[in-house]
C-alpha cells in the first residue's frame, strides 16, 4: 500500500547520473549512516564469527579437499537441508511485516532477521560443499581452473566489480542507473562473471598476483614483490 516518492526517486536519478564529486557527496550520508549501524550493531561480531568458523573448517581439512566423499555429501544434505527451510521462513516473516506488522506481531515471537545467520551459516556450508564434489567428480575441470584463478585474485575482484559497475551505471561513466528492468541487471551480472573468469586466467598466466594481491603484498613486506612469472624464477634461483 505505499508509493514511492517520485519526486525523491527523481532527485536520485538526477544525482546518480551526475559527476563524481556530486554522487559522492549524495551518497554519502546513506553510506555513513547505513555502514555505522551495519558495523557496530552487528557487523564485527557476525564477520569475525564467519571468519574463525571458516578457519575451523579449514584446519579440519574442509576447505583442502581431505574429507570423504560421503562426508561432503552429509554437509550438503544438512546445509541445503536446514538453510533453505529456515530461509523460506525468514522470507514468508518479511513479506508478512511488509504487508501486515500487526499480523507479524502476532505470528513471529522473535525477528525473522534472527534467523539470518543460521540460514547464511548453512547455505554456506551447503554451497561450498556443493563445489567440493563437482571439483571432486571432474565434470568440467575447465571451469574449477577458471574459478580457481578467480580465487586466486579474489581481492581484484572483489574491487573490480565495484570499479566495473560503477563506471557502467553511474554517470560519470556510461549512465545506465535506471536504465534497467531488475532481470535485466542479471545480464550485466552474468557478462562480469565471464569477463573475471577470462580476465583473471589470462592475468594469471603472465603474472604471480592479481594487481591489488600485488599491491597488498608489497604494502605488507614493505618491499616491492616479483610479479612477472619468469621474474619469480630467477628470483627463486630456478
Amino acid at each position: 500500500r505505499q508509493k514511492p516518492d517520485r519526486e525523491e526517486i527523481k532527485e536520485n536519478i538526477a544525482e546518480m547520473k551526475g559527476d563524481y564529486p556530486g554522487i559522492f557527496t549524495w551518497l554519502m550520508p546513506f553510506n555513513s549512516r547505513s555502514e555505522a549501524w551495519w558495523l557496530h550493531q552487528w557487523a564485527s561480531f557476525d564477520c569475525l564469527f564467519m571468519m574463525f568458523l571458516g578457519m575451523a573448517l579449514f584446519k579440519l581439512g574442509f576447505f583442502t579437499n581431505k574429507l570423504r566423499t560421503s562426508t561432503y555429501a552429509l554437509f550438503l544434505l544438512m546445509g541445503y537441508g536446514i538453510g533453505m527451510p529456515v530461509g523460506w521462513v525468514q522470507f514468508q516473516g518479511e513479506l508478512t511485516e511488509t504487508a501486515d506488522l500487526g499480523a507479524y506481531l502476532d505470528r513471529y515471537r522473535i525477528p525473522v532477521d534472527a534467523l539470518q545467520d543460521i540460514r547464511r551459516l548453512f547455505l554456506a556450508i551447503g554451497h561450498a560443499s556443493l563445489l567440493i564434489l563437482v571439483y571432486r567428480s571432474n565434470i568440467m575441470p575447465w571451469l574449477m581452473k577458471a574459478l580457481a584463478n578467480v580465487g586466486q585474485m579474489a581481492f581484484t575482484n572483489y574491487l573490480m566489480q565495484s570499479i566495473i559497475c560503477t563506471l557502467f551505471f553511474y554517470g560519470y561513466g556510461l549512465g545506465y542507473y535506471n536504465n534497467f528492468y531488475f532481470h535485466q541487471v542479471y545480464y550485466v551480472v552474468f557478462a562480469v562473471w565471464v569477463f573475471q573468469l577470462i580476465f583473471s586466467t589470462l592475468w594469471l598466466h603472465y603474472f604471480r598476483f592479481g594487481p591489488f594481491e600485488w599491491l597488498w603484498r608489497s604494502l605488507t613486506y614493505w618491499k616491492k614483490q616479483p610479479m612477472k612469472l619468469g621474474n619469480a624464477a630467477a628470483v627463486s634461483g630456478v
